[in-house]
């Protein structure tokens, strides 16, 4: 009797060592990983990964700005890379001879100016070039004022620009309507009742003379 008593006293203290002893090991393994986990380092994530694609798409056509060459298709400009073409940011300067689908047209200062994402175009006769984004200014001749032409020669062209046809002359002292304000340029209405675009630098404001 006495003996199945001891042997079940130590049954029981020998279960209660190894539940003792298990959860030991428990909270062991717990601390370890929580410890592990707090050396984890974490890793910032880099610049947005280049995208390079093998071939350029179909339709594409080549761009030039200075001798630097691109390609261009539906608004998305490529350089040669060492495996591939690389997409790149818009190059200014780059003249493209059709706007992506979905492009936003609106007037500023009397020009025309075209956008597709954050890239800005204008219209040139070449087709549209990418351009800085544009800012507005305040015209420096109110529109119907009257200005008068202050060089010997001053050519009208069809658009706000050098590189716009010469369509008409007006000599010094002519005097000129204001129709339209551009950066630079002025669109106005000539003596004849023709119009056109001129540089505003050489343009003054119309002086009336007082009567005797």
């Amino acid at each position: 009797m006495m003996e199945t008593t001891f042997y079940k006293r130590l049954c029981m203290t020998l279960t209660m060592l190894l539940v003792i002893f298990t959860g030991l090991i428990t909270i062991a393994v717990d601390a370890h990983a929580s410890h592990s986990h707090k050396r984890v380092a974490v890793v910032s994530p880099g610049p947005a990964p280049v995208k390079v694609v093998a071939r350029l798409p179909a339709g594409h056509h080549t761009v030039r700005v200075g001798r630097q060459p691109y390609s261009y298709h539906r608004g998305v400009f490529y350089r040669k890379g060492p495996s591939g073409f690389v997409v790149v940011r818009a190059p200014i300067g780059a003249v493209v001879v059709n706007l992506p689908l979905g492009y936003r047209h609106w007037v500023l200062g009397g020009i025309a100016y075209y956008s597709s994402g954050n890239v800005y175009y204008r219209a040139v006769p070449a087709g549209y070039e990418v351009i800085e984004p544009p800012v507005r200014t305040s015209p420096a001749f109110a529109q119907g004022e009257q200005v008068w032409v202050s060089i010997p020669v001053l050519n009208v062209r069809s658009g706000p620009g050098l590189d716009y046809q010469i369509v008409r002359q007006v000599n010094q002292g002519d005097v000129l309507f204001v129709r339209e304000n551009g950066p630079g340029w002025l669109y106005v209405e000539l003596p004849d009742g023709q119009f056109g675009w001129v540089m505003r630098q050489f343009t003054a404001p119309q002086l009336v003379q007082a009567g005797g």
